[in-house]
C-alpha cells in the first residue's frame, strides 16, 4: 500500500508540473543545451506578444517578441513584391550577434534565437528545426508525431539503483520535487514488477505519462513518454542496452556505484532519448 500511496502522490505532483507552457519553455531550454554560443531563445505570437521565454540574458522580452513577429513579417512582405514564397526563417548579422527567427505554423508565431557572431550557423539551423518541429506540436500548429517522443531515461541496475538519467526538459531547482516523485515511481515499479506471478511487468500509465521498461542481462532502461512506445522503439532500445552491457560487464557486475568505470553511458541515454530517425 505504501508503495501505491506514493506512485498516487507521484502522479499528482507530475500532473502539477506538466503544464504546455513548462513543456514549451523546456524545449527551448533543452535547444539551448544542444548548441554553443545560445544566448537566449523565445516564442512570439503573430501580433507580436510573448508566449514563452527561454532568454538567460536580461534582454527585453517584448522587444524581441515583437521584433521577431515584425522582422517575419517584413520578410513576407519582400518575398511577395519579387514573386517567391514565403522564407522559412531569416537570419540577421549583426556585429555582435546573430538574430534568426524561424517561423511557425505558417505565420502564426515565430521562433526567436539569439546566438554569438561565432555560432556554428549550420548546426544551429539544424537544431532550430528539430526544436521548431517539437513547438509546432505543443502549440496545436502540426499533429503529433509518430516517434516515441521519450521525455525521460532511467538507466537503473536491476535492483531498482540508479545510475544515470538523461531528460529533454533542463531540471531546475524549483523541478526537482518532479524529478524525485518520477524518480521513486520508476523505481517502485522495478522493484514491484519483478513480484508479479504472471511474469515480470513491462509498463505502467502513470497521470500524462507512460513508464516502459527495457530489460538487459545486468542493467534496465525506464523510459518515460506521453504517448504508447512501439515495439519497433523497443527494439532499438534493447540494442542500444545490449551494447553498453556488453563492454560494461565487468563494471556491472557487480554494480560498485563508481561512474568513472562505466563506458558510453552518455551515449545509451541519447541513443534512446533522441533515436536515429526510421
Amino acid at each position: 500500500m505504501a508503495s501505491a500511496e506514493r506512485g498516487r502522490a507521484a502522479g499528482a505532483i507530475l500532473a502539477r508540473g506538466l503544464t504546455t507552457e513548462a513543456r514549451i519553455v523546456a524545449i527551448l531550454e533543452a535547444f539551448e543545451r544542444q548548441v554553443d554560443g545560445v544566448r537566449g531563445s523565445a516564442i512570439a505570437d503573430r501580433d507580436g506578444l510573448p508566449i514563452a521565454n527561454g532568454f538567460k540574458e536580461p534582454f527585453d522580452l517584448l522587444s524581441v517578441a515583437s521584433m521577431g513577429a515584425l522582422g517575419m513579417q517584413s520578410a513576407r512582405k519582400v518575398s511577395d513584391f519579387i514573386g517567391v514564397k514565403h522564407p522559412q526563417s531569416i537570419v540577421l548579422e549583426c556585429e555582435d550577434a546573430r538574430i534568426v527567427i524561424k517561423d511557425l505554423g505558417a505565420g502564426r508565431a515565430t521562433f526567436i534565437v539569439v546566438v554569438r557572431p561565432e555560432t556554428n550557423l549550420g548546426f544551429l539551423r539544424l537544431q532550430i528545426d528539430v526544436a521548431a518541429k517539437r513547438l509546432e506540436e505543443e502549440l496545436g500548429f502540426a499533429p503529433p508525431s509518430t516517434v516515441p517522443q521519450i521525455e525521460e531515461v532511467f538507466l537503473l541496475t536491476k535492483g531498482g539503483i540508479l545510475i544515470a538519467h538523461l531528460s529533454k526538459r533542463m531540471i531546475h531547482p524549483t523541478d526537482r520535487d518532479i524529478l524525485a516523485a518520477m524518480l521513486t515511481v520508476v523505481q517502485d515499479f522495478v522493484r514491484d514488477s519483478f513480484r508479479e506471478t504472471g511474469g515480470p511487468l513491462q509498463e505502467l500509465q502513470l497521470a500524462n505519462f507512460r513508464v516502459r521498461l527495457v530489460r538487459g542481462q545486468l542493467t534496465l532502461l525506464a523510459m518515460v513518454s506521453r504517448a504508447p512506445i512501439t515495439d519497433r522503439f523497443v527494439s532499438h532500445a534493447t540494442g542500444a542496452l545490449e551494447a553498453f552491457e556488453k563492454v560494461n560487464e565487468r563494471a556491472l557486475d557487480p554494480w560498485s556505484g563508481h561512474m568513472e568505470h562505466l563506458k558510453n553511458v552518455d551515449q545509451v541515454l541519447e541513443e534512446v532519448v533522441n533515436p536515429p530517425p526510421t
